[in-house]
């Protein structure tokens, strides 16, 4: 009875004084702060109640002397309010700037941290911390582990510190829940881009199939994809499982464009080769018509591997429907069928492009040939250093536009060149005519049977330069590789070993034939040759890492950083650096081991080879 009227006067007089306080402006936090000290439950209760309400605003560095208290409550095991006690001391972590702990006790709080309260400066910098922490972890390989003490925010504090990847399964349920909040709100791009960047494919599928606009969510998430993941095992796993959205979501246009340009990123050849033979071989114009868009467009990503991998499929899939009887009267649409295919393996392998790029830069060329002019009269009698650097200039200003005017009007003025300008002067040749694969050898006629080393060897250099990126429009390879067994001369392997490189850049395959020569040209230990080599070797080698080729790729990739740590030529060993990292292109982190390897080593030169991996795209 005693107790009965004690307690009572205590809860009214301070109810009271709070609810009176709370409605003019709290002054001061010190009356509810005195709460928590009282022994009994409805008191403290009551206090953190006040506290959370209207306290935490404006006196949040009053409740900051009492939060060994408030943390108190929290971890007592007997209090039945330790939820809210976490809330407070959450938002006094807030303020205190202290977010990592601030984060702790809201996972502590439970139901009570709402993410979806509104204007609240407090949820959404601590969701943004838990987002922040959250896509940290998964991007680690985090995974979600249970702990026996999942209510304690300072048992959480300690587990995180003593595990790195260890994700709080309360910490996961606030990432669900901004999940929720982004399709409640139809934020479809910012589920998108943390579904992708925490690695949450079930997310991510979510989000895209809960879309008003699937296609248009399903579009950005294709690009993002694409351009923003980093990590290319996750950046595979992404695209498959957009791939398959792609084909089970109901559109009423199919995005094969998308779908595409999945499968190249994916290097799956045999799949994009079936799309697009679907669309030629369609009675459809437009859809004939949207397979040369796609055509034109996977060219622009510049996966040169890849398509002339698709091409060889899409000619073997057209001579095996050429072999099988034909039906009386269908001959003619057999025979468009089969000109639409031609079409668009001329478009995969880079000939239509070509021709294209060819036709607009000779006719929009602006190259001012009298600046050019010019610069060679103020250089009249200098050395061959100035001499040099007007044939470069004339040659990077008219770069794939066949404008090759100046230097048949200044044939005697080029005869001057000696040496290796000579070789750079001939090599300007290939600049210039860029991208004229079918006519290089007319072209070059009358350079390539040159006495003179320089003449030769630039020459085949400059085929190397027109073929670049076109190995299958014509035999360039092949020819320069019967120049280079032919060869005697250090000069002449040079410009073959770079044309041969160049002219193979882009094959589905790997061609041992220009592999075997270059690395015999290599072995013969001939600086200048061999620099070459290690050049020309990454050039053949590059985007040809894919599983069926991925072993003997890495095979060779090794025989080179042995061999540039077996030589002792600077030279072949700064071309055999850059020659591996143009051959691990678009590896990424499958380079990783090599790299290391490289770094890890003693010569300094072999240091630097293995640092322009990182440039290598």
């Amino acid at each position: 009875m005693t107790a009965k009227t004690t307690t009572t006067p205590l809860v009214s007089s301070t109810t009271t004084i709070s609810t009176t306080k709370s409605s003019s402006g709290l002054t001061s936090a010190r009356g509810l702060l005195a709460l928590l000290e009282e022994p009994l439950d409805a008191l403290k209760i009551h206090g953190l109640r006040c506290l959370n309400d209207c306290a935490m605003t404006t006196q949040w560095a009053e409740v900051a002397a009492s939060l060994d208290v408030i943390e108190s409550m929290h971890e007592d095991e007997l209090f039945s309010r330790r939820d809210l006690a976490a809330l407070v001391a959450s938002k006094v972590f807030y303020h205190l700037g202290d977010l990592d702990d601030a984060l702790a006790y809201a996972l502590a709080a439970g139901k009570l941290f709402d993410v979806s309260e509104k204007n609240s400066d407090f949820v959404d910098t601590v969701l943004a911390k838990a987002i922040d922490t959250y896509v940290e972890k998964r991007q680690k390989g985090g995974r979600v582990v249970v702990s026996s003490s999942v209510a304690d925010g300072a048992n959480h504090r300690m587990m995180m510190e003593d595990d790195d990847v260890a994700i709080d399964p309360r910490l996961e349920s606030i990432v669900d829940k901004m999940f929720a909040k982004c399709h409640e709100e139809k934020q479809w791009a910012h589920a998108v881009g943390v579904a992708l960047e925490s690695k949450r494919l079930d997310a991510l599928e979510n989000a895209i199939s809960k879309a008003d606009q699937p296609e248009v969510v399903l579009s950005y998430a294709t690009k993002v994809s694409q351009t923003l993941v980093t990590q290319k095992s996750f950046r595979a796993e992404a695209l498959a499982l957009l791939v398959k959205l792609y084909e089970t979501l109901d559109f009423d246009e199919p995005n094969y464009n998308g779908v595409c340009q999945c499968l190249a990123i994916l290097e799956d050849d045999k799949r994009c080769a079936d799309v697009l033979l679907s669309l030629v071989k369609s009675s459809d114009e437009r859809d004939n018509l949207q397979a040369y868009q796609i055509g034109f467009n996977l060219f622009e990503m510049d996966l040169r591997n890849f398509l002339n991998g698709v091409a060889d499929l899409v000619v073997s899939a057209s001579s095996t429907t050429g072999q099988t009887p034909i039906k009386e009267g269908q001959e003619q649409k057999e025979a468009e069928k089969q000109a639409r295919a031609n079409s668009l393996v001329s478009i995969l392998r880079g000939g239509t492009p070509a021709k294209l790029y060819l036709e607009f830069l000779k006719t929009k060329s602006h190259s001012d040939a009298a600046l050019v002019e010019k610069l060679k009269k103020s250089v009249e009698g200098r050395n061959s250093v100035m001499h040099g650097s007007v044939v470069f200039a004339n040659a990077m200003s008219n770069c794939g536009t066949t404008s090759d005017t100046f230097l048949r009007q200044n044939l005697d003025w080029l005869s001057r060149a000696t040496n290796w300008a000579r070789f750079s002067a001939t090599a300007g040749v290939g600049v210039i005519h860029r991208g004229r694969a079918e006519d290089s050898k007319q072209l070059l006629s009358q350079l390539l049977p040159a006495p003179s080393p320089y003449t030769l060897g630039g020459a085949l250099y400059a085929m190397g330069l027109m073929h670049c990126g076109r190995p299958h429009c014509g035999d360039a390879s092949t020819f320069i590789v019967d120049r280079l067994r032919a060869a005697n001369n250090e000069t002449v392997q040079h410009g073959a070993c770079l044309g041969i490189g160049l002219s193979s850049y882009g094959k589905s395959t790997l061609d041992s034939e220009c592999v075997n020569e270059l690395f015999r040209v290599l072995r013969s230990d001939s600086a200048v040759a061999g620099e070459a080599a290690g050049v020309g070797l990454g050039f053949v080698l590059a985007g040809l890492r894919k599983n069926s080729q991925k072993s003997l790729h890495e095979s060779f990739a090794r025989e080179m950083l042995a061999y540039a740590r077996k030589t002792s030529h600077e030279k072949i060993i700064r071309g055999l650096g850059l020659g591996l990292a143009c051959a691990f292109v678009t590896c990424e982190e499958d380079a990783d081991a090599i790299v290391e390897d490289a770094l890890g080593d003693g010569d300094a030169l072999i240091r630097y080879g293995g640092g322009e991996n990182f440039w290598s795209p």
